[in-house]
């Protein structure tokens, strides 16, 4: 039997990199490699992230200032 053990971020690391891929111009291979994540992780990200944030933040204050971050980035 084969232990594999995906990696597991930080939901304020998961936070960094959804900013980061949300800036204008950005490269989510490069992103994705430079974090050490796949790809289609960082997709899956942003679509859960995009589409019900409160899913992944349960703290009021965090979600209002990630909101506020992200409202800033798509303006």
């Amino acid at each position: 039997m084969t232990d594999t053990k995906a990696k597991r971020l930080t939901k304020e690391r998961r936070h960094q990199i959804i900013l980061e891929a949300l800036q204008p111009g950005a490269n989510l291979s490069k992103i994705a490699r430079d974090h050490e994540i796949h790809r289609q992780t960082l997709y899956e990200y942003l679509r859960f992230t995009l589409d019900d944030p409160k899913q992944r933040m349960h703290d009021a204050e965090a979600e209002a200032a990630f909101r506020r971050k992200v409202w800033d980035l798509v303006r």
